[in-house]
């Protein structure tokens, strides 16, 4: 399975004044997401592959696996003529002030309840959008036709060949 990585500052949306560097490095996003649906070896993909972390606490986050969802379908259904059969994988960890969630809603403290979770949703599902698009939207790999064409070309060559081999006959 293809798996790319993901990384982008959460300070930026999810505090309201301007704050130094060094306090930046508490809102963090950094991980691995599928590579984009369609995309050369997205390989098979499933929900049940999805993991999310807070400051290193295993959680389930089922909004944010919704929002990787939706932006998933939004390429896959393209890609298949509508039919979406594939799930997107992640690994993400989070990285946030302990007084931006709550791990005080189950006894097995993976369910959280996080204070900016719709903003987080927006620049997780703008990030993954961003990097899906750049994998499948007008990319080529370098000098992709012309080696097909020449990959063409000898395979024709050698079938050429072939046939001049076995229709060559000689009079005695």
């Amino acid at each position: 399975m293809g798996m790319c990585p993901i990384s982008t500052d959460l300070s930026q949306c999810l505090v309201s004044q301007k704050m130094p560097q060094s306090i930046q490095k508490y809102y963090r996003l950094e991980g691995l997401v599928s590579k984009a649906p369609g995309s050369v070896s997205s390989g098979k993909a499933a929900r049940d592959l999805q993991f999310f972390s807070i400051n290193g606490r295993p959680v389930e986050l089922p909004k944010i696996s919704r929002a990787i969802g939706e932006i998933w379908r939004s390429f896959d259904c393209i890609k298949s003529n509508g039919e979406c059969r594939k799930k997107p994988a992640c690994v993400l960890a989070i990285t946030i002030p302990n007084s931006m969630y709550d791990i005080n809603i189950a006894p097995d403290k993976r369910e959280v309840l996080l204070n900016e979770e719709d903003s987080i949703c927006q620049i997780i599902q703008n990030t993954v959008s961003r990097i899906w698009t750049s994998q499948i939207v007008g990319k080529f790999k370098a000098n992709e036709v012309e080696n097909l064409s020449k990959d063409m070309k000898s395979n024709n060559n050698i079938k050429a060949d072939s046939d001049n081999k076995t229709n060559n006959f000689v009079d005695v």
